[in-house]
């Protein structure tokens, strides 16, 4: 039997709408833990490190 790993996160808010703050997200990100993502995530930091110079 598979693991699977389920990752949720929102950012947003229910209440009265703001213009400046239109908007509620939602991600979902699902991952079977018998694959590896590393060479995802190194990919991911790579790219982070390249965009703060």
């Amino acid at each position: 039997m598979a693991d699977l790993s389920v990752f949720i996160d929102e950012s947003g808010d229910f209440g009265v709408y703001e213009k400046h703050a239109p908007y509620y997200l939602i991600t979902l990100v699902l991952h079977d833990q018998s694959k590896s993502i590393s060479e995802q995530v190194a990919y991911l930091k790579q790219h982070q490190n390249e965009r703060s110079i």
